[in-house]
C-alpha cells in the first residue's frame, strides 16, 4: 500500500506516511469526495507497437526460417532411411532377468512430509479485527473508527487495517482509512484509530474490508 495525497496536500516527503492517529492540519483542507488516500503499488504496463513495415520484415524472415528448416528435416529423414537400407542385421542374444535382479534395481520410494497448515487459512487476519465505534471531528467533519486488533495466529505479527467509508446501500465508497500495529504478539490485543481525512454524507457508514497480516522479523 502506497500513501496518495490529495493534489489540494503538499505532497509528502520520499518514504514517509502517515503514523497512528495522524491528522492533517485543517488549512490543508478535506480531502475530495471519494479520493484513495491508500492505492496499491503496481508497475507501469509496457506497450509493443509494430509499424507494417516491421510486420512485413517479420512474415518473410518467418517463412525463410521455416524454408530452411524444412529442407533440414527432409535431409535428416533421407540420411537415417539410407542408413536403416545398408544395415546389416545382426543376431543378439538375450540374457533373461531374474524377478531378484529387478528388486534389488528397483528405485526406493519415500515420502515427503504433510505442508504445515497456513495460518491465514486456519486463523483469517479478518477474523482479528473488530469495529468498535465511529465518530466524526465537529470541527472538520473528519470521521475515525477505533478498532480491537487481536493476535490469533502463532507468530508475532504486523497488522494492516483497511476501514472503507460507504453509503448507505454500499453501492458508493467515500475513501479508506487506514489502522496498523506492529510487533503484535499471538494472544495480545491492541485497541487502534483509523483516521478519515474525507466528509462523509449522511447516512454514511463504515466497515472493515481488508486486513493483512505478516510474520514480524524480529
Amino acid at each position: 500500500m502506497r500513501f496518495n495525497p490529495p493534489p489540494n496536500w503538499p505532497p509528502p516527503e520520499p518514504g514517509w506516511y502517515p503514523p497512528p492517529g495522524w491528522q492533517p492540519p485543517v488549512e490543508w483542507g478535506p480531502a475530495p469526495l471519494g479520493w484513495p488516500l491508500w492505492v496499491q503499488d503496481a508497475a507501469a504496463p509496457t506497450y509493443v507497437t509494430s509499424t507494417p513495415s516491421s510486420r512485413a520484415a517479420g512474415g518473410c524472415l518467418r517463412f525463410v526460417v521455416g524454408f530452411v528448416v524444412v529442407l533440414i528435416v527432409l535431409a535428416i529423414v533421407g540420411a537415417l532411411v539410407a542408413g536403416l537400407s545398408h544395415k546389416t542385421t545382426t543376431s543378439r542374444t538375450s540374457t533373461p532377468v531374474e524377478p531378484a535382479q529387478l528388486a534389488s534395481q528397483a528405485v526406493p520410494s519415500f515420502s515427503l512430509p504433510a505442508p504445515p497448515a497456513d495460518e491465514n487459512t486456519a486463523h483469517p487476519p479478518i477474523e482479528d479485527v473488530a469495529l468498535a465505534g465511529c465518530s466524526v471531528d465537529p470541527s472538520t467533519g473528519w470521521p475515525s473508527c477505533q478498532v480491537t486488533i487481536v493476535n490469533r495466529s502463532s507468530k508475532t505479527s504486523n497488522y494492516l487495517v483497511t476501514v472503507s467509508l460507504l453509503s448507505a446501500d454500499d453501492k458508493t465508497k467515500y475513501g479508506d482509512m487506514i489502522a496498523t500495529v506492529d510487533d503484535l504478539a499471538p494472544g495480545q490485543t491492541s485497541p487502534q484509530t483509523a483516521q478519515g481525512f474525507v466528509v462523509m454524507p449522511a447516512g454514511g457508514h463504515a466497515v472493515i474490508t481488508d486486513v493483512q497480516r505478516y510474520a514480524s522479523g524480529g
